[in-house]
């Protein structure tokens, strides 16, 4: 019975030390300021080297704004145009008969498909009373005020006294090829310079025309 409550007793007092050691570690170590007002640090003051790299530091100016010119670069921006041309044109067969030179009206509509590529068709009229029908393809090479271009393609001449039988008539089936340009007058119309070619077993023709495009 004695040993019994010395082990009690000793069980007692370790447990009391354990917690004690609890409590004063739970406690804080130092006295909170009661006014719970911190009181702040003192700002670094910078280093030598970081004054110099700060003086040091410049930055670049901007560079010159570009010309005017490039900065308001004319762009072609239209996808159809209306030609109305004119000049005079050189037939093989009139040379051999000994007749003057054909003059020329011709009306073109030129449009472009999803991928840009120009296509032109158009009929011409002679002073003859013939005239033709066609179709070309154009291979622009600008989109500026000033616009190069070639073409190539076919036409069917146009005979009055043939009636239904200019179709039939192979005589009448023209390749033509040409080369020009389009310069800019007022936006949207244009001057238009071309010289064609057309090559038939009827005959060869060479063509100088010019006229105005209106475009949209």
């Amino acid at each position: 019975m004695r040993e019994l409550s010395r082990i009690l007793f000793l069980t007692l007092v370790l447990i009391a030390t354990v917690a004690l050691s609890g409590a004063n570690s739970l406690a804080a170590i130092n006295d909170p300021n009661p006014d719970f007002i911190d009181t702040p640090q003192p700002a670094a003051t910078p280093s030598p080297t970081a004054e110099a790299a700060k003086d040091d530091f410049d930055v670049a100016p901007p560079p010159p704004a570009p010309p005017r010119s490039a900065r308001l670069e004319y762009f072609h921006k239209y996808r159809r145009g209306l030609s109305f041309m004119g000049g005079p044109v050189i037939d093989t067969k009139r040379i051999q008969n000994k007749e003057s030179a054909l003059m020329r009206g011709s009306i073109r509509y030129l449009f472009k498909d999803r991928e840009l590529r120009g296509f032109e068709a158009g009929a011409d009229l002679d002073s003859d009373a013939t005239g033709a029908i066609h179709l070309t393809r154009r291979w622009i090479y600008s989109q500026t005020r000033f616009r190069p271009y070639e073409k190539l393609g076919l036409a069917i001449r146009i005979d009055p006294d043939d009636q239904l039988g200019t179709f039939l008539r192979y005589q009448h089936y023209q390749l033509r090829a040409g080369a020009g340009f389009e310069a800019l007058i007022s936006d949207p119309a244009s001057f238009r310079l071309e010289l064609e070619a057309s090559a038939s077993f009827h005959s060869l023709q060479a063509a100088l025309v010019g006229g105005l495009v209106w475009a949209w």
